[in-house]
């Protein structure tokens, strides 16, 4: 209280000082111009980025205004709105404590050389409370620029946290050398920051993915475009996590490429509820929609859409003899067959039970015949168990013109039914090949 009263006493002697406001009106200009080529200011103007005339607009002329109302009574230095809004300005441009002290130290210096170098004696003689009110003010600045900056930062250090807990964040450089890495997107992978950072996101290549798209995400990104699209990443585990991806390019200011941005969701419990659990091919919930899809494009591009149906012989036997864990290994076998025997282009699907399902979009009739061959081969050759030899059957079809999904499919699986009906062990399409000894229509 007495230090307030005090101040009070020291604005009282100099606001009805009417040739010590008007000095300093005048030399409003000269005083700003001298303030802004000041050394040290001139140091942090730089650091900044700015220039001298963002400094004028944005702090200089708000702390002189603010001294000059000081000085015509309209308010008392330290803590107030207008104050406030000066101080809201240092933190918005980056300013440091710091930064903060050494310009306003540089205002009250140059406010002093001017009272020197210009000041007749009886304004002169005002020159201690003067530098009074701009120590009490240099004092109020600092005090309220922490009180915000601290709050700011406790603010920033929750908004920070939030962002660290969930969002999938990677920020990689020109080399695709991963620089930052958020919790959330560790947590997902499995790995921990020390691990991914100053590595490359080939830790999460998936074998799944075709390497073509990789190369034409980094195509894309490093060409300047956006990249979005679903990628399956594996975990530090070997697992499987998918994620929807946004990868942006950033600039410099002459217009250069210095860095990339990944911002992903993570859809893997959306994939894998289309998944089969056994197997991981499509399960037949998911398959409708992928049908309907592929029918839909081959139609409107008048491209062929082949399929093969494929049934394992037999299957209640082997579960009956060897028992359902060898039987559950029998058919994930088969799946990978069915991989390794197509295009990651095609879409495989456990249809159910021992019944799979393979779509082959732009495929004629005679190559998805040799493809259920070679499946049905390699199912002789990969599927015993011991001595006892599985084999396979499979019924061939192509789309053709006015054909439905339900049409095409009815079809596909009374082919599926002729091969079983003849003995099984044998591929069953309108044209099969005599020579191969399989069943005619």
């Amino acid at each position: 209280m007495r230090e307030f009263e005090h101040m009070s006493s020291v604005i009282d002697a100099i606001r009805f000082d009417r040739t010590l406001v008007d000095f300093f009106e005048r030399q409003r200009d000269a005083i700003l111009n001298k303030w802004l080529d000041y050394p040290v200011l001139n140091a942090i103007i730089d650091s900044l980025g700015y220039s001298k005339e963002d400094y004028h607009t944005k702090i200089a002329s708000g702390v002189f205004n603010n001294f000059y109302r000081i000085l015509c009574g309209e308010r008392q230095p330290g803590d107030c709105p207008v104050m406030r809004s000066v101080v809201n300005e240092f933190y918005e441009m980056g300013l440091t404590v710091e930064d903060v002290f050494m310009s306003c130290t540089a205002f009250k210096n140059t406010l002093l050389l001017f009272l020197d170098d210009y000041g007749a004696s009886d304004i002169k003689k005002h020159a201690a409370n003067v530098m009074m009110v701009l120590d009490h003010n240099v004092y109020g600045v600092l005090s309220v620029y922490s009180e915000m900056k601290c709050a700011r930062d406790e603010e920033l250090a929750f908004r920070n946290r939030i962002i660290q807990e969930n969002v999938l964040y990677t920020r990689t450089g020109t080399d695709g050398v991963i620089v930052e890495v958020t919790d959330a997107f560790c947590k997902l992978s499995g790995y921990d920051k020390k691990e991914l950072i100053g590595n490359t996101h080939s830790v999460f290549k998936h074998p799944d993915v075709e390497p073509s798209v990789y190369s034409g995400l980094w195509e894309t990104i490093t060409s300047g475009e956006v990249w979005k699209g679903n990628l399956p990443n594996r975990r530090k585990n070997g697992s499987t996590f998918i994620t929807t991806a946004r990868i942006v390019p950033v600039y410099d200011s002459e217009g250069k490429i210095i860095e990339y941005m990944a911002f992903r969701n993570d859809i893997t419990s959306d994939e894998l509820a289309k998944i089969d659990p056994l197997t991981g091919l499509y399960n037949r919930r998911e398959l409708d929609a992928i049908f309907q899809d592929l029918h839909m494009n081959a139609i409107a591009k008048n491209e062929p859409l082949a399929i093969i149906l494929a049934d394992i012989d037999h299957f209640k036997s082997i579960n009956d003899t060897y028992g359902h864990k060898e039987g559950d290994d029998v058919i994930v076998r088969f799946a990978g067959l069915l991989r390794s025997c197509t295009r990651n282009s095609d879409v495989c699907a456990r249809w159910g039970g021992e019944e799979f399902i393979v779509f082959l979009p732009c495929t004629e009739l005679s190559t998805a015949f040799e493809i259920a061959e070679r499946i049905r081969q390699a199912a002789l050759s990969d599927l015993h168990i011991d001595e006892h030899i599985i084999s396979c059957s499979f019924g061939v079809a192509v789309l053709e013109k006015g054909e439905t999904t339900d049409d095409l499919f009815k079809r596909v699986d009374g082919y599926l039914y002729r091969a079983k009906e003849n003995g099984r062990n044998q591929s069953v399409t309108q044209r099969t090949n005599p020579s191969l000894n399989l069943f005619h229509l």
